[in-house]
């Protein structure tokens, strides 16, 4: 019998405030710091709820409330420092202050929402669905 090689971590949460959980196929963990995160993962949170995640490749996310926010790929290589980091923002708002991965490519980090699709070449942004 042999295990299945566990996904490798991209980051974690660093804080939580309010209703706050990570979508994982199919199961919802709660949320506290320390928490582990991994490619498709989804960050979701309530009315009172907000998260704040560090990855990697040092970039920093602050999720609002009434969130749903897919982690939908990132690969970063930390040896050549570059990758990819698509983010799907569902509802809700999301702050970024771009790290590596942003900085290593013409769109290597990109976020989709229900209507577009935006090319990270900046540092900080914020996005916001309604």
């Amino acid at each position: 019998m042999t295990a299945a090689p566990a996904l490798a971590e991209i980051g974690r949460v660093k804080s939580s405030v309010g209703m706050a959980s990570v979508d994982r196929g199919g199961r919802h963990l709660p949320v506290t710091p320390g928490v582990q995160l991994e490619p498709g993962d989804v960050l979701v949170t309530g009315r009172d709820g907000r998260m704040g995640i560090a990855f990697i490749d040092e970039t920093r996310m602050a999720v609002g409330p009434n969130s749903r926010i897919a982690l939908t790929n990132f690969q970063y290589d930390r040896t050549r420092q570059t990758g990819s980091f698509l983010t799907s923002v569902d509802r809700g708002s999301l702050g970024v202050v771009s790290g590596r991965i942003a900085k290593s490519g013409r769109d290597a980090m990109k976020v989709r929402t229900p209507t577009s699709m935006l090319g990270v070449r900046g540092t900080r942004f914020v996005v916001e669905v309604h």
